[in-house]
């Protein structure tokens, strides 16, 4: 009995020794490789499925994992897959993160970059010209939806949804932009539970502003009148008639343009224009100057310039009445024409009337043969000072008005 149990405890010690030794080290990995369907991904991914070759155990790590993390990994005789997953990326920016594989003293490295917002639309940001769309082109692996959040008083989209592949996203503007400079709008891009802002720029049309407008009216003095433009073009200045003319002949942004005008020696009204030209524009002023009969180029106290003439009152052809006194007191007349006449009494002269009134006033007057005849006269005043007025009621009958002190 004795010698049956020393051999069983000599036995045990001899079994574990022939179990330690049977252990094979671990085998030496003689290929080492990662597959991935991209090392750069979109701004809206949120996994990567990697493909491992490798003929021994592996390890796979991140050597940053802010945002980005190895969610699972399955090995095989061949190596195995794992799968990284991450958040989508809103920032304008991209991000990276590396991935490194490991298998004894075999290291396979791998830097796989995140896209931002700012590479995820094609261009970024949305400029129109004119009144013509606008476009972004991004490519998404879902459903997306879009709106306009600000500038709806002049921005549409076209489609404003749609599904997973490339998209061509359209704005259309309600017209060319009269506005002096930009105006801004922006797009609200969603995708997942992520959303894109995409800023939206109509650039002010090609244009030239005049102030205070497109019509000037001068007097038949003519005189100086200005321009104020405001453009953001080159442009030229060209007028057409020779009586009104242009200080200078370029200006560029916001500038004042200074014109002259000639005096108007005939009695019609004329008309000129003044052209602001620069490329692919043309942006007009009228100028009209009002004429002048040469019957109101009077100078007190005489009448001067009637028809080339110099006329004294009782002189060069010229008659005139007996100075008459009104009833009230107010004022005295004197009736001047061409004819022989004589005025007995002048009723209704407003004498507070100014320079260009039209009035009527009635005559009670003797001519030839007709004594005492009452006619109806529209005067209109032609001269005017602190003590006479001068009114013409035809080509050759004045009133003079001598107001008393």
């Amino acid at each position: 009995m004795v010698k049956k149990q020393l051999t069983t405890t000599l036995l045990l010690p001899l079994l574990a020794l022939a179990a330690t030794s049977c252990v094979a080290p671990e085998k030496e990995a003689t290929v080492l490789y990662v597959t991935v369907p991209a090392i750069n991904v979109s701004a809206v991914d949120t996994h990567l499925d990697a493909i491992v070759t490798c003929d021994a155990k592996w390890t796979v790590t991140l050597d940053d994992e802010s945002w980005a993390r190895i969610e699972s990994t399955e090995a095989n005789s061949q190596g195995g897959i794992f799968r990284m997953v991450f958040g989508s990326n809103a920032s304008e920016d991209s991000r990276r993160v590396g991935l490194v594989t490991k298998s004894g003293e075999k290291v396979f490295s791998l830097v796989i970059t995140q896209g931002g917002a700012s590479s995820f639309f094609s261009p970024r940001k949305i400029t129109i010209s004119g009144a013509e769309s606008g476009f972004t082109r991004f490519t998404t692996p879902s459903a997306w939806s879009a709106e306009v959040t600000e500038g709806k008083d002049w921005l549409t989209l076209k489609t404003t949804s749609g599904s997973a592949g490339i998209v061509n996203l359209e704005c259309v503007p309600a017209d060319a932009n009269e506005n002096v400079g930009a105006r801004t709008a922006n797009i609200k891009v969603h995708i997942g539970d992520i959303a894109f802002d995409v800023p939206v720029t109509q650039g002010q049309k090609d244009v030239i502003y005049l102030e205070p407008g497109t019509n000037i009216d001068m007097p038949y003095e003519g005189g100086e009148f200005s321009v104020l433009t405001k453009s953001n073009v080159n442009y030229s200045i060209a007028c057409s008639d020779r009586w009104v003319q242009h200080a200078t002949t370029k200006a560029l942004n916001e500038a004042t343009e200074q014109f002259t005008v000639d005096r108007n020696p005939g009695a019609d009204t004329r008309v000129a224009s003044i052209a602001f030209r620069a490329e692919g524009i043309l942006t007009t002023i009228t100028v009209t100057q009002e004429g002048h009969d040469p019957i109101l180029d009077i100078y007190t106290p005489t009448l001067s310039g009637i028809f080339g003439y110099s006329c004294e009152f009782g002189q060069d052809y010229w008659n005139q009445s007996l100075s008459r006194t009104s009833a009230t007191g107010e004022y005295s007349y004197t009736f001047m024409s061409s004819k022989f006449l004589s005025v007995y009494e002048i009723a209704g002269i407003d004498t507070t009337a100014e320079v260009g009134d039209t009035f009527d006033i009635k005559v009670i007057r003797q001519e030839k043969a007709q004594r005492g005849t009452e006619r109806s006269l529209t005067v209109t005043v032609v001269g005017a000072d602190d003590s006479l007025m001068w009114l013409r009621a035809s080509e050759n009958t004045w009133l003079i008005i001598e107001k008393q002190q």
